[in-house]
């Protein structure tokens, strides 16, 4: 519950007091990491404690959802953000074949897409 609704401060107690960073509830099977994520509340914060703590980024539920998909579908966007900022190293941010970090490129592709005023007047 302190992932879920605690602050990145109590999850940092927590950690600093020798909590397996890696336990799973055991009625959904979600890791720490993914309740930080759900709960939404300085999530982001959570998370970066949770990591460097060592918690395993990789970790799926039974249902197949990794903590992204667990993040993205709870509306946390800072956290989602984080993963896919360009330049992220993140290993679970999707990535083109060359593994260049695909948030760049989308970023990129959006910036090419968007007319900017100058072409709109000029198309006139």
């Amino acid at each position: 519950m302190a992932a879920t609704y605690g602050t990145p401060e109590t999850v940092q107690l927590l950690i600093d007091a020798g909590a397996d960073v890696n336990a799973r509830d055991t009625e959904l099977a979600y890791t720490i990491l993914m309740w930080a994520t759900y709960g939404r509340r300085q999530s982001k914060k959570k998370v970066q404690a949770l990591l460097k703590a060592g918690a395993d980024l990789k970790a799926t539920a039974p249902d197949g959802r990794n903590m992204l998909l667990i993040a993205a579908s709870a509306g946390d966007v800072p956290t989602v953000e984080y993963f896919f900022k360009p330049g992220s190293t993140s290993p679970i941010a999707p990535r083109r074949r060359d593994g260049a970090n695909a948030g760049r490129q989308g970023r990129q592709w959006q910036l090419r897409r968007k007319p900017s005023l100058r072409t709109l007047e000029s198309r006139r």
